[in-house]
């Protein structure tokens, strides 16, 4: 009958292909297990070497020196003993400085300036009437004054080759040792440039003051110079 032939057909053909499935799920399974059993089989086991230094550098650690005062030694500071020292009195003698009067009469040569030492002479009794502020003649003082810088005065000029000529200056000298004031005298006309040229330089002489009791005081006193022409 034609309908239980296909029939038949259809489950024939259904039985060969699952025979034929099985046979492949088969095949395949079989074949994983060989082939995995081999690569087990072949796998290189490497040796165990433990780890591997990459490198000899170690970061080691930087060791901080601390220093302190107290690694200092410091040196012990001896106590200083005060000593006294005794005071010493030295018993001087005291100098004397009355100096007797001199006569100081310089000759001018030549342009200079000439350090002198002395006392001018005594001005006479007229001088105490002259004005001079309560200054003392040197007849009434205790210590004379005594020169300590005296330029030389210039010799006038165009009166060279004369003869000698002496002029008196008369003076007031403070208590400070400086010619405060020159006093005008009557000065012929032939010696007026002597007297011009010794009252220029004397105004600049310096003197140790006098002195009365101890004590600085003004005083009045002539001062001679003589000019002399030598070649």
């Amino acid at each position: 009958m034609p309908g239980q032939k296909d029939c038949m057909s259809s489950r024939i053909s259904a039985h060969i292909f699952a025979l034929f499935t099985g046979i492949v799920v088969t095949c395949m399974l079989f074949s994983l297990l060989i082939f995995g059993t081999t690569y087990s089989n072949t796998v290189e086991v490497m040796p165990d070497l433990g780890a591997v230094k990459l490198s000899s550098y170690e970061d080691k650690p930087v060791k901080e020196e601390v220093y302190t005062t107290q690694d200092v030694p410091v040196p012990e500071m001896e106590d200083i003993t005060e000593v006294e020292m005794p005071e010493v009195q030295l018993d001087m003698p005291r100098p004397d400085l009355k100096l007797a009067g001199l006569d100081l009469d310089i000759t001018p040569v030549a342009v200079g300036t000439v350090p002198l030492s002395g006392m001018p002479e005594m001005a006479d009794s007229g001088a105490a009437a002259a004005p001079s502020g309560g200054a003392l003649t040197l007849g009434e003082v205790d210590e004379k004054p005594r020169v300590l810088y005296a330029p030389s005065p210039l010799y006038p000029s165009g009166h060279r080759g004369s003869k000698k000529k002496r002029v008196t200056v008369r003076i007031l000298i403070n208590q400070h040792g400086d010619v405060e004031k020159i006093l005008p005298q009557k000065v012929s006309d032939e010696l007026l440039p002597y007297y011009r040229a010794a009252e220029e330089a004397i105004s600049m002489w310096r003197f140790l003051p006098c002195k009365k009791s101890g004590t600085a005081v003004k005083c009045l006193a002539d001062q001679p110079v003589s000019f002399i022409y030598r070649k």
